[in-house]
């Protein structure tokens, strides 16, 4: 994955675009707190879901005939939404940021080091 690369730019602006979308016409304020609260857990899934799927993009390149394939490509950032969620509900967004940052740099340097030793 290159940043300099423009097709990165257009796939974060449309990630962020149609995940604005969906909470926007989904999660309308016209609905009520009981509403919200019985389908939170369906909300739940199908967020952790969206943001594994828009990880599907990552691939440089897209064909249909392997799509099982992307989707176990793709658990391991629905298991990472689903636990990010949770201690997001649970401790709060600053402990949701610090877990993610905490993760985020261990899978760096590990791979780093493997580059270097490898």
């Amino acid at each position: 994955l290159n940043i300099n690369d423009t097709q990165f730019y257009i796939r974060i602006i449309l990630v962020g675009f149609i995940f604005l979308l969906f909470n926007r016409f989904i999660l309308r304020e016209s609905i009520t707190h009981a509403l919200k609260q019985k389908y939170f857990s369906i909300y739940f899934f199908l967020s952790a879901i969206m943001f594994a799927l828009f990880h599907i993009t990552n691939l440089s390149e897209i064909k249909y005939l392997y799509l099982p394939i992307y989707l176990m490509y793709v658990l391991p950032q629905f298991l990472m939404a689903l636990s990010l969620g949770y201690v997001r509900m649970r401790i709060g967004l600053l402990g949701c940021i610090l877990l993610h940052m905490y993760l985020t740099h261990f899978i760096f340097f590990q791979n780093s080091h493997y580059e270097k030793t490898g």
